[in-house]
């Protein structure tokens, strides 16, 4: 992730490095990490499995009676990630501020790459913008989109919001006469083609339509660095047992840190080329900002567990402590970050 650094140092102040501080070799990765291509199973094989996957993402993140499994599920993270990408301002109104002045902000159209499903998504929260006309959502998974259209009917937003199922490891962007946003929100890690879909993203632009996305951009197949890892284990060694217990009972006792074989066994398109992302975006779009909203150290220590950290003042007071030394270490230099929160405009000949 050498060009992590460069693109976000560009607009984002958070990413000024502490000479004083031990150099980190932001290359530098387990012997693990090879070059990988979506499956080594049959495309059809992959496929069934991947879709089977995310029609049911809700159960994913949160188990059946509750339980959150994943870091990006709990409020207090969410805060964080707000803050890292706006400074605490509503993060879509942030992006909007990067439309140009002269824009009228009414009556615009935009697509959605990846389908969440609930009453509070990235989708809806841009259809109550009451900015757009008309959203398409396009998704792999024909379950979770059917599932979703019939939430957002009851919501109100139906005569808005549009779903399109589509696998964009094969399938093209809708294209249509251009877009006035696009927005991408943990889906773009799970697509193999970057190099087709951030082409096509930028001839979908309108001339001054924006880009986002909140992406996962750190080692792909999640193949952590042992640095992380090592830093992980070091903070679960801290935390009290009632904290590290999972759903089941299990109490954590080292970083999830998954080999690549487990990785595509699940899911085999998850974080399929994740490190190459920035810089493939970068070639094809005009980026605007870039702001890193951290996860390196949260995502896999809090995987399984994340729904021991709310409910109690102690509980929030050790997740506060976890996320500033995370974006201390970050801040300083000493760790990147594995997500970010990029903002992009049309790029001419790319």
């Amino acid at each position: 992730m050498a060009e992590y650094w460069r693109i976000c140092e560009k607009n984002n102040p958070r990413t000024q490095k502490n000479s004083s501080l031990p150099a980190i070799d932001p290359d530098a990765r387990p012997e693990r990490d090879i070059p990988v291509h979506l499956t080594p199973e049959k495309p059809a094989q992959a496929e069934s499995k991947i879709v089977s996957k995310w029609n049911q993402s809700d159960t994913v993140y949160v188990a059946g009676d509750g339980f959150k499994r994943y870091w990006e599920t709990l409020e207090e993270v969410w805060r964080y990630q707000v803050m890292m990408i706006s400074g605490g301002r509503c993060y879509m109104e942030h992006t909007f501020s990067f439309f140009p002045e002269n824009k009228r902000l009414s009556d615009l159209t935009g697509l959605i790459i990846g389908c969440n499903y609930g009453k509070d998504t990235s989708q809806t929260a841009i259809a109550r913008s009451n900015l757009f006309k008309e959203l398409t959502v396009v998704d792999i998974a024909e379950d979770l989109l059917v599932r979703q259209k019939a939430l957002t009917d009851e919501l109100g937003f139906g005569h808005i919001l549009n779903f399109e199922c589509l696998d964009l490891n094969k399938d093209h962007l809708p294209q249509k006469d251009g877009y006035d946003f696009i927005h991408a929100w943990g889906t773009i890690h799970h697509i193999e083609r970057l190099e087709g879909l951030f082409s096509e993203i930028n001839d979908a632009l309108l001339p001054d339509g924006i880009f986002s996305m909140r992406e996962y951009v750190g080692p792909s197949c999640l193949q952590f660095t042992d640095q992380t890892v090592s830093l992980v284990n070091r903070i679960l060694s801290t935390i009290p047992d009632p904290f590290k217990r999972d759903e089941h009972g299990k109490i954590k006792t080292e970083s999830w840190h998954p080999t690549r074989n487990e990785i595509v066994s699940d899911d085999p398109s998850e974080a399929v080329r994740s490190d190459r992302i920035l810089s493939i975006a970068e070639k094809n779009l005009n980026v605007l900002a870039c702001s890193m909203t951290g996860g390196t150290l949260l995502n896999p220590l809090l995987h399984g567990i994340a729904g021991n950290f709310e409910g109690t003042e102690e509980a929030l007071n050790i997740l506060k402590m976890i996320i500033l030394f995370e974006q201390t270490l970050i801040d300083a230099g000493v760790i990147s970050s594995d997500y970010v929160y990029l903002i992009a405009g049309k790029k001419y000949d790319p």
